[in-house]
């Protein structure tokens, strides 16, 4: 006989479906019987002892009992069945029992959020790049809550809580690494959103906060701010931690930063140009263009990446430099024709901002470079020669491949303003001339 899946919520609240039908049940006879599914159902294929049960539903009591905790034990097996049965389930033995271990009868299909989190998991641990992400995001977003919160007072429910909350904070750190390095502010919001309303008091509202400053959201981080000042006056009688009071700082500058720069660019639109108060050396616009720390290649837009080797070549009338473009190409490491799916372009958009990053970290920054297409990147690579472009593109290939999630190949080739017949120095208004 064929029957319905059993599904199971643990997290957050303990709730359970039998098919899609609500299974409630009826508050007669002890808790115990609630407490002692619930222990079977964590302990998975594992199975669970007798004796731990016995011992975790009845505590340490006389030696000379264990006969009659044995047989309490077999009632409340018993009025489980019983129980269930009247809330719709098959007249089965759910729990059985073999070699004094206690297991779910594998004969009624079961789904258990707690243990599809923890498969979740396990199997992005031995994935990478897109798909690694994926797993984690589905992993994280099955954690709705502590784990069965009635029954932190047990000690056994405490530990597996805590258990399956490291798990869930390491799929946070896992993903703000990956969010934060392709700049996906979205999903950190939701990301630190969930965490924050799951554990209002472990003090992941900073991060929230910075995320919405960072995206210019100041009026959601002061927001949530004030609703956190809020919530730790009235709950815990304490004033807002030091990192909420340092984000507070931090949000005020950014948005007095921000109000600045609108204000300026709505006077530059009204006035036709700058106030005298913008010019000379403690003005905003010297400090704007000069100011700021540099790491490494600077990256900017194709057609600002042509007007800047254009500029270079100008210099080249007052000083002959050496120039190298060097074109680096991402290949697929697959010898399967490139795909040309959603996963597959998902995947080449992930492989392109991992390079981005080795290219920024590889190259000074004192040189540019750009993306072009789908698959190339443009280097204007300056008072170097050819030789040493080549080891420049040995440095992005090594340095590309030592990264975690690479699974690319990277092709490098370098071309110099005469290698199409441009002579450095010499110029068409100097020809005419």
């Amino acid at each position: 006989m064929e029957y319905e899946t059993l599904h199971v919520q643990m997290f957050g609240k303990f709730v359970m479906h039998y098919g899609n039908t609500p299974v409630a049940l009826k508050k007669q006879g002890s808790a115990k019987t609630v407490r002692m599914l619930q222990m079977v159902l964590l302990a998975g294929d594992e199975g669970i002892p007798k004796q731990e049960l016995i011992d975790t539903l009845y505590e340490w009591t006389d030696p000379g009992e264990t006969i009659s905790r044995n047989r309490n034990m077999n009632n409340l097996i018993y009025r489980l069945r019983k129980q269930m049965t009247a809330a719709g389930l098959p007249d089965e033995s759910l729990i059985v029992i073999r070699d004094a271990t206690c297991y779910w009868n594998d004969q009624i299909p079961l789904e258990v959020d707690t243990r599809d989190f923890v498969k979740l998991y396990e199997k992005a641990q031995h994935a990478i790049g897109y798909e690694q992400t994926t797993l984690y995001q589905r992993a994280n977003e099955l954690y709705l809550g502590e784990l069965l919160p009635a029954n932190l007072a047990d000690m056994w429910f405490y530990e597996k809580s805590i258990y399956y909350k490291e798990l869930y904070v390491k799929t946070i750190r896992i993903l703000e690494r990956t969010y934060r390095r392709y700049g996906s502010y979205k999903e950190l919001v939701d990301l630190y959103g969930r965490a924050a309303t799951i554990y209002p008091f472990d003090n992941w509202q900073p991060e929230l906060i910075r995320t919405y400053v960072d995206g210019s959201r100041f009026e959601e981080a002061r927001q949530c701010y004030n609703e956190t000042r809020n919530l730790y006056e009235n709950e815990l009688g304490m004033p807002p931690t030091p990192e909420m009071r340092q984000c507070f700082e931090y949000l005020k500058r950014r948005e007095h930063s921000y109000i600045q720069k609108l204000q300026i660019n709505e006077r530059l639109e009204d006035q036709g140009g700058p106030a005298p108060s913008d010019l000379g050396p403690e003005g905003t616009i010297a400090r704007e263009i000069f100011g700021g720390r540099f790491r490494g290649a600077y990256y900017c837009s194709y057609s600002s990446f042509v007007d800047y080797c254009r500029v270079l070549m100008r210099s080249m009338e007052r000083r002959n430099r050496d120039m190298v473009l060097v074109f680096v190409a991402l290949e697929s490491s697959s010898r399967r024709e490139r795909g040309k799916g959603k996963a597959d372009m998902e995947e080449l958009d992930t492989q392109m901002v991992i390079l981005k990053e080795v290219i920024t970290s590889c190259v000074r920054c004192g040189d540019a470079f750009t993306r072009y297409g789908s698959r190339h990147y443009i280097l204007m690579v300056v008072d170097t020669n050819k030789r040493s472009c080549r080891r420049i593109c040995k440095r992005i290939t090594d340095t590309y491949k030592q990264q975690p999630d690479s699974t690319g190949e990277i092709r490098c080739e370098s071309l110099r303003p005469q290698d199409v017949g441009i002579q450095t120095g010499i110029w068409e208004g100097q020809r005419q001339g």
